[in-house]
C-alpha cells in the first residue's frame, strides 16, 4: 500500500480527534476492530468513521483514538435503531448471545494454530461482525439512558441490552488469551495464513494501526509516538488549571479520597484500597477482585452498561464514568471529592 507521510496523517485527523480508551488488546485484535468500523459497524448500524488510530503499547495494551462527534453520531443511530421496539432489541441481543456461544465453542474446539489458519476467514469475519453488534448494544444503551430516560419502554430496552452485554463481556478477553497462547497477537489478521509460522518469527511487535476510511496503514513505534504527541499537545491546551470534571453518575454516593491513577500498568490495582479513588480509562473484568475494594471509581469512558457501572452498582461503590478526561486531569496523590449523585469530581488539593 502507498506510504503516507506524518504531515498527511495529521492533516487528516478530525478537529476533535482524541484518546478514547486504553484496552488490553493485541495488534491482531486491533486489526479486526479497526477494520470493523468502516465495514461491519457502518453496514449494520450506519456508523461513519473517517479515521481511527490504535497505538500499541507494551504489555499488550492499546490506546484508541477517534472522533467524539463521529462516535456520538454512531451512538444516536444505534439508540434510534433499538428504540423501534422490543422485537428489534431482542433480535439483535439474541444475535450477540449466539456470537458469544460460537466463539467460546471455537476456542475450545480449535486449540491449535493450524486449526485457526484453516478456519481463518470464518473466524475473522465473525469477529468483525461480533464487534459491530457488541458496540451497537453498548452505545445504544448509553444513548437511550442519556436522551430518553425515565420511560418504561427505555428501561425495558436498557435492561435487555444490559443482560446481553454482560453475557458477552468475556469474549474479547478470551480471544486475547487464545491469541497469546498461539503466539500470534503481534500479527495483523491477514498475516494468519499458510506463512503464519514465518510471520510469527519475523514480523515486528508493537506495531500501531491507522485506518483512514477503509485504508489501513501499519505504523512504526516512532511514527505513532509523533502522531500521539501531536494529539496530546492539542488536548493539553484545554485542560490547564482544570479542577472539576463531569461525567455520568452510574452508582450513587459521595466519597472523598486519594487518587490512584491506573492507565497502562494494571498491576497497580493490586495496591488499591478503601481509601483510594480509582481513576482509569475503563475497568476490566479480570481485576474485579481488586477494583471492588476501592472507595470510588472514576473513568474516562463508559456509559450505563459499561463494566465499571455494572460492578459499582453490584458492590455499591460511588462511580462516575464517561468523563473523557479523568486520567489526564486527576493524578496520583490528588485529594478529590467524588459526588456520583451529580456526576462531579472536584480536586480538593
Amino acid at each position: 500500500m502507498k506510504k503516507i507521510s506524518l504531515k498527511e496523517i495529521i492533516d487528516k485527523l478530525p478537529p476533535d480527534f482524541s484518546r478514547h480508551t486504553v484496552k488490553d488488546i493485541s495488534v491482531l485484535g486491533n486489526s479486526i476492530f479497526g477494520e470493523s468500523h468502516p465495514s461491519s459497524m457502518h453496514k449494520m448500524f450506519g456508523g461513519n468513521f473517517s479515521v481511527t488510530l490504535w497505538v500499541a503499547k507494551p504489555n499488550n495494551h492499546v490506546v484508541f483514538y477517534r472522533s467524539a462527534v463521529e462516535y456520538d453520531d454512531y451512538a444516536k443511530k444505534c439508540g434510534e435503531y433499538f428504540n423501534h421496539g422490543l422485537t428489534q432489541t431482542k433480535k439483535i441481543t439474541q444475535k450477540l448471545r449466539q456470537y458469544t456461544d460460537w466463539f467460546e465453542n471455537f476456542f475450545q474446539v480449535h486449540q491449535a494454530l493450524h486449526d485457526l489458519v484453516k478456519h481463518r476467514e470464518k473466524f475473522f469475519d465473525a469477529y468483525r461482525d461480533f464487534f459491530a453488534v457488541h458496540q451497537a448494544v453498548y452505545w445504544a444503551g448509553d444513548y437511550l439512558h442519556h436522551h430518553l430516560p425515565g420511560r418504561a419502554k427505555t428501561k425495558k430496552i436498557i435492561s435487555i441490552l444490559s443482560a446481553a452485554y454482560k453475557y458477552n463481556e468475556l469474549v474479547v478477553p478470551h480471544a486475547e488469551k487464545y491469541f497469546k497462547k498461539l503466539h500470534i497477537g503481534h500479527l495483523v489478521y491477514d498475516e494468519i495464513k499458510n506463512a503464519v509460522y514465518k510471520n510469527i518469527k519475523h514480523k515486528q511487535k508493537n506495531r500501531s494501526l491507522l485506518f483512514i476510511g477503509k485504508k489501513r496503514y501499519i505504523l512504526t513505534h516512532a511514527s505513532a509516538k509523533k502522531i500521539e504527541q501531536n494529539i496530546t499537545d492539542r488536548a493539553k491546551q484545554n485542560l490547564l488549571g482544570l479542577r472539576m470534571i463531569k461525567g455520568l453518575g452510574v452508582s450513587r454516593g459521595q466519597f472523598t479520597g486519594i487518587v490512584k491513577a491506573v492507565t497502562t500498568h494494571a498491576q497497580r490495582l493490586l495496591k488499591c484500597g478503601p481509601q483510594d479513588v480509582l481513576v482509569m480509562p475503563m475497568t476490566r473484568p479480570r481485576y474485579n477482585e481488586f477494583i471492588k475494594k476501592v472507595g470510588a471509581i472514576v473513568t474516562d469512558e463508559g456509559g450505563i452498561l459499561c463494566h465499571a457501572a455494572l460492578l459499582a452498582r453490584e458492590f455499591e461503590i460511588p462511580c462516575i464514568v464517561g468523563t473523557k478526561i479523568a486520567t489526564q486531569v486527576l493524578k496520583d496523590g490528588d485529594m478529590v471529592e467524588v459526588d456520583a449523585d451529580r456526576g462531579v469530581v472536584r480536586k480538593i488539593k
